[in-house]
Parts: structure tokens; C-alpha cells; sequence
């Protein structure tokens, strides 16, 4: 019982966390759009952001998580993957409140437990560089101050993960436990099917082209992250969700848990929806998938009903 109290705190702190992240962005987006203003066309008025028009938005990210059939069932399942979706979410909330020393310590901790997030110091880096350098006429993402500041972002990032590390030596005694976790990740030895691609491609691998292959796989996870750097160098915070999106997709052991989160903070962006492309084929494809772990669940428990109702005369 305490067990399941547990993660359902985790699930509410989750859901706290969403909310300011839902506020701190609706202020970033506003103060971002007054900023550049002046260089907006006159007939961009219409399609402007406002207070009133972002409103509902904490509001909707919270009904996302809530209704989301991806975060009942972790939740249910008492996943541990609940636990790194906070400890993601608080990064993202100390990213948008500005705080350098906690955003790279709550990423160094998801990356002691997950690897993956390491990815997230990139957006990190020139979301900090951004704000120290406010004027876009005086910043440059190449020079030596960009740099320096690149570099401390990493130093922090860096202390905290080897503390975290050295605090697992000093309760272990030895290092095995990092082959027993990281290797376990990077080597993926398990080949159960999951809502990933590793274990189907590598069912079907000979084992003599295996090492090459992992070594792919794994770059693909985080191989995007410099393209998109490039191409969202402004908008770090954009980058830095859509390095999660990529990463929960193409991670060796992707769950539910993982979907839950990038599905919730999603509706962070419904300004731009208007403008997307091919909506019916996405949201068809979207919606079955979404429904499905729904009725599972339904399926289940009625199907254990019935049974219950045939069993329970007999004994």
C-alpha cells in the first residue's frame, strides 16, 4: 500500500510541475513576442499571441496529463519511469525559470538514471548563452563567450553526475553496478518486445554484425541533436522537447511512462496547430494508438469481472 501511495505523489507532483512548466512557458512565449515585436509585419497583428489566447493553456496541459490513457498506466504499473518523468520535468522547469545550477543538476539526474538526457545539455547550453546575451545583434553562438559559457553549463552538469556516480560506488563498494545499468541500456541484452525498435531488428540480427549495428542504433538516438541545434538554435526550449520526443522514441528500452510525458507537455505548442500538415492522417494514426492501452485496461477489468462472477458461485 505505501508503495502505491508513493508513485501516486509522484504522479501529483508530476501534475504540479506540469502546470508551472504550462505557466513559465505561456510567460516566456509573451515576453519573447514583445521582445520582437518591432520586426513583426503590421499584418501579423491577427495572428499575434496574447494573454487571453494562452489562458487555457496550464489548464489544457494538466487535462492532457490527467485524461492521458499513457500516464494511468504507468502509474498504475508503479513504473519507475514516473520518477525520471519528474525529475525531466523539473529540468524543464528550472530551464524556463532561468536557473542554471538546478536544470543541469535535475538533467545530470535523469542521466544517471535514464543516459539519454545527457542530449538535453545542448539546448541547455544556449538557452543560458541566450539569456546572459539578450541583444541579438551583440550574440553569437560561436564565439569565445558562447563557449565559455557552453563549458560551464557542462562543468555543472558534469560535478553533479560524478557525485551521483560516486555516491552509487560508495553504497556499492565496487563499479559493477555500472555494467549492471549503463551496459544493460547501451548493450541491450533483452530482447523482450517492447514499444521500442531494438528488440524486433535485433531478433533478426546475426550476432556476428550485432556490436556494429548497437553502436547505429544507439547513435541514432542521439545523432539529431546537432542538425537540430543548428536549425533551432533560437528556440532552445522547442529543441530541448524535441530532442525528448526522439530520444523516447528511439531509447533501447522505451515504456508507456515515456509517451505519457512528451503527449503531455505537447499542448504546450496548440498555437501552432493551425499550421500543420496532413492532421487527419496524424490524428487517425494518433488516436487508435492512444485508445488502445484504454481498452485494454477496460478489457481487462471486465474480463476479470466475468471470471470473478463464474468462480466465486463455484467455490
Amino acid at each position: 500500500m505505501g508503495c502505491e501511495r508513493f508513485f501516486v505523489l509522484i504522479d501529483l507532483f508530476t501534475m504540479v510541475f506540469l502546470y508551472k512548466i504550462a505557466v513559465k512557458f505561456k510567460e516566456h512565449m509573451l515576453e519573447e513576442e514583445n521582445v520582437n515585436k518591432e520586426a513583426y509585419s503590421p499584418k501579423a497583428v491577427s495572428i499575434l499571441l496574447t494573454v487571453k489566447s494562452l489562458s487555457w493553456l496550464p489548464s489544457v496541459v494538466l487535462a492532457v496529463h490527467v485524461l492521458n490513457p499513457f500516464s494511468i498506466m504507468a502509474t498504475l504499473a508503479l513504473s519507475t519511469g514516473a520518477i525520471t518523468n519528474l525529475i525531466i520535468l523539473l529540468a524543464f522547469y528550472y530551464f524556463l525559470a532561468g536557473n542554471k545550477l538546478l536544470c543541469t543538476v535535475f538533467i545530470a539526474l535523469s542521466t544517471y538514471q535514464a543516459v539519454y538526457p545527457f542530449v538535453f545539455l545542448v539546448p541547455t547550453g544556449l538557452h543560458f548563452y541566450k539569456l546572459s546575451h539578450s541583444q541579438p545583434s551583440s550574440r553569437s553562438y560561436i564565439s569565445r563567450r558562447a563557449v565559455s559559457s557552453y563549458f560551464g553549463t557542462f562543468t555543472l552538469y558534469l560535478v553533479s553526475l560524478c557525485l551521483l556516480i560516486g555516491v552509487s560506488y560508495l553504497t556499492e563498494g565496487s563499479w559493477e553496478f555500472l555494467l549492471s545499468t549503463y551496459g544493460f541500456i547501451l548493450n541491450v541484452p533483452d530482447l523482450t518486445p517492447n514499444t521500442g525498435v531494438f528488440w524486433y531488428f535485433f531478433t533478426e540480427m546475426f550476432d556476428h554484425f550485432r556490436t556494429f549495428f548497437v553502436c547505429v542504433f544507439q547513435l541514432n538516438a542521439v545523432v539529431y541533436t546537432v542538425p537540430l541545434a543548428v536549425r533551432f538554435t533560437e528556440k532552445p526550449f522547442f529543441l530541448m522537447y524535441i530532442l525528448l520526443v526522439l530520444t523516447s522514441i528511439f531509447k533501447s528500452y522505451p515504456s508507456y511512462a515515456d509517451a505519457a510525458l512528451y503527449f503531455s507537455l505537447l499542448p504546450l505548442w496548440k498555437h501552432v496547430f493551425s499550421y500543420l500538415r496532413n492532421t487527419l492522417v496524424v490524428a487517425a494514426m494518433l488516436l487508435p494508438a492512444w485508445s488502445l492501452p484504454l481498452f485494454c485496461i477496460i478489457f481487462g477489468y471486465l474480463l476479470a469481472v466475468q471470471m470473478l462472477t463464474f468462480i466465486l458461485p463455484s467455490l
